[in-house]
């Protein structure tokens, strides 16, 4: 029967006449038994179809499928949500499909060159998969045909229609060339339920915490030592999947979410940490196995996905920059110099970021959009980052040792540049770097040459500006199409070169990933091999190995914490001691602090305690500051001193008694005893519970405190 709602009632209220029976409009009668066919996938394998696949039965089944979403697409409003709610079977085959399709970095196009109604077909089951995606996001057809958003949230949040995999799955087939609509999709998701941005934070801690099982994974392949190039293939598509899907989330998520991955998750330093740790592992593994590789371009481009990833999480607090009062522009900035100071260890992912994104432009908008900025942060990034780019060797970049023609897969080789791909040796003169200084002078001295009324400084910033390009400025310059912003500058602007600094040595760079990677050569590190050090011979050898400490000392030299002057030698040890105790030591005893206190008292007060004090100073020796403790003996005759003089304070006309012995023996039993050994049986039962063991643990603690042991 035709769907009729002349009152313009959400669907859910709407009431149906079937066969003279009254139905609400959602509900199981208006559903069909269909079978759905199910998507049949391309199979690859080594970047490849498979030598058995046949494209023709591939086309019949899926043309059957395409004909099956085309019926979805068809149904009436209420028919449709009526399947999707009573029907557990309905979008299965869909979830199958966004499962099993095709990535987008394989291009069909080049595979299947000869069959273009194939890639056409793919093309529309594409097409209409997104429109049905589209359509469970859609609560309003017509004016006759909708349904309430809170309706809607409840059916496809309870029911789980839509879940964070799928949208994972959505992200990952359609991100790359409809960014726009899968942005849409994601923040209408978000909007009609907020319950879902909860799943997205959990899915995507989920992909972040997937990046260490692929190191362990590389571990596991290097133990078992078999199936190696096929496990090795495996874990290289698995990378790629997951740095592009990454990336795509850090791009189209909304702001909430970015702020949560980066205070919370602290994603971009995981990035940074897995670039530096795994990625050149990998990469080195890969290439002993096989240096011809065909999936080697897959690690590039994951590598270039990561970097994006990183760059978009950073985009959020650039661009917001820009809109925010002062206050809050503060609070932006030193959020980004955080983000590059968790960063500043990590070389070969600086060496590779600032090949994209020159960290100089980014330091120039802080400094121009916020006049309080940390300076201290400022300059420890921008030293941090030019150190680390310093300590890469250069003639890096992707293009790998392939003799044969390079497949369809390869990417650009601008892309492939970084510090994790093949050395290669180069011949001849070669010209200055174009981040350097001598390169941008020589940029300078072009641009002076025709403009020659201008300041080298102002050229130097329309360098800066447009990448050190001085063809790029000339023509700017004499078309008179320059930047409005760099007409705010003064024209006549000198160039002050900036106070040079000897930077720390190069030889020691802060990264943890030295033991692993010297350079990419083929070569990797392993004990006993390509070690100019010498191993140790026996297990004691190797706990007693102190070199580290040296190495140790290189580095924190570099921050000015360590110093390697003696001032004074003759009061410094030699040897390695503990000298945990040592500040009690040297702590000055109590008794001479007395005494000069009693010093200051005036006279008639206690004369004779003053001169008893000053006696006792003036006999003890000078203490030599080489000694590791005081010397126990003079402690206990200071401290029997010291309660013989309290006694006779006490009791100045009483001579002190000697400590004699209490006799609680006594005779034999039977034969009687002294009235002094019962009276000292007596004491001693009275006054046992103040002695023995009860006061072995002060005691302890005050010969710790004298440095005794």
């Amino acid at each position: 029967m035709d769907f009729s709602n002349p009152n313009k009632l959400p669907i859910h209220e709407v009431i149906l006449y079937h066969e003279k029976e009254k139905i609400c409009a959602l509900n199981a009668k208006w559903t069909e038994k269909r079978c759905i066919t199910k998507y049949i996938p391309l199979k690859f394998k080594g970047g490849k179809i498979f030598d058995s696949f046949d494209e023709d039965e591939w086309m019949g089944e899926n043309k059957l499928f395409n004909k099956d979403l085309e019926w979805i697409l068809g149904l009436n409003f209420h028919r449709f949500w009526s399947h999707v709610i009573y029907d557990k079977e309905f979008l299965n085959p869909l979830l199958h499909f966004l499962q099993e399709s095709t990535p987008f970095y394989i291009p069909l196009r080049d595979l299947f060159y000869d069959n273009e109604p194939l890639v056409e077909l793919y093309e529309r089951i594409c097409r209409n998969a997104l429109v049905i995606i589209c359509r469970l996001i859609t609560n309003r057809e017509s004016d006759e045909e909708f349904m309430t958003k809170e309706k809607q949230a409840e059916l496809i949040y309870g029911n789980y229609v839509i879940s964070v995999p799928m949208l994972f799955d959505i992200v990952a087939l359609y991100g790359y060339n409809n960014r726009d609509l899968v942005q849409k999709i994601i923040t209408t998701v978000l909007k009609i339920e907020p319950k879902y941005s909860n799943d997205l934070k959990t899915g995507i801690k989920f992909v972040r915490d997937t990046l260490g099982t692929i190191k362990e994974q590389i571990s596991l392949i290097e133990k078992e030592n078999r199936d190696l190039f096929d496990s090795y293939e495996d874990v290289s598509l698995y990378l790629m999947n997951i740095s592009s899907t990454l990336n795509l989330l850090a791009e189209l998520v909304p702001n909430d979410i970015k702020s949560y991955c980066s205070h919370d998750l602290h994603l971009e330093q995981a990035i940074a940490i897995f670039y530096d740790n795994t990625i050149p592992i990998l990469y080195q593994n890969s290439i002993e196995v096989d240096s011809s590789a065909w999936f080697l371009n897959f690690i590039n481009y994951s590598r270039i996905e990561l970097i994006h990833a990183f760059r978009n999480l950073l985009n959020k607090n650039l661009l917001a920059i820009f809109n925010a009062n002062e206050k809050a522009r503060l609070k932006i900035a030193d959020e980004i110099l955080c983000s590059f100071t968790e960063i500043a260890g990590y070389r070969l992912f600086i060496a590779d970021y600032i090949k994209f994104y020159p960290i100089e432009m980014d330091l120039d908008v802080l400094t121009q959009s916020v006049l309080k900025i940390d300076k201290i942060k400022l300059d420890f990034v921008k030293d941090a980052f030019k150190l680390e780019s310093s300590n890469i060797p250069n003639g890096y970049h992707g293009q790998s040792n392939n003799s044969e023609k390079p497949s369809d897969y390869e990417i650009d080789e601008l892309e492939m540049e970084g510090a994790c791909a093949l050395p290669l040796k180069k011949e001849g003169p070669q010209l200055p770097d174009k981040d350097t200084e001598d390169f941008v002078q020589l940029e300078t001295t072009k641009i002076l040459e025709l403009f020659p009324d201008y300041g080298a400084g102002y050229i130097r910033r329309l360098l800066a500006f447009y990448d050190n390009n001085s063809e790029t400025v000339i023509a700017k310059m004499l078309e008179d199409t320059l930047d409005e912003t760099l007409n705010n500058y003064d024209k006549q602007e000198p160039y002050i070169p900036p106070e040079t600094e000897p930077l720390p040595s190069t030889s020691s760079a802060l990264s943890t990933t030295d033991r692993y990677i010297e350079e990419f050569g083929g070569h990797v590190l392993k004990n006993g091999r390509n070690l100019t050090k010498k191993q140790p011979k026996s297990y004691a050898d190797l706990i007693n190995d102190k070199s580290h400490v040296n190495d140790m000392r290189d580095r924190y030299k570099q921050y000015n914490l360590v110093s390697d002057v003696i001032e004074d030698k003759d009061n410094e040890y030699d040897d390695e001691y503990d000298d945990s105790y040592e500040v009690f030591a040297d702590t000055e005893p109590k008794i001479h602090i007395r005494g000069r206190m009693r010093e200051a008292l005036p006279d008639d007060i206690d004369s004779d305690t003053s001169e008893e004090s000053d006696d006792g100073e003036n006999q003890q020796p000078k203490k030599n500051p080489l000694d590791f403790c005081e010397n126990p003996e003079v402690i206990r005759a200071r401290r029997e001193q010291r309660f013989q003089s309290k006694i006779s304070k006490k009791q100045p006309n009483k001579p002190v008694a000697e400590n004699k012995s209490r006799d609680v023996v006594g005779t034999a039993k039977g034969q009687g005893q002294s009235n002094d050994v019962l009276r000292n049986r007596q004491q001693k039962n009275t006054n046992k519970s103040s002695r023995a063991n009860h006061s072995r643990k002060a005691g302890s603690t005050f010969k710790q405190s004298r440095g005794m042991y």
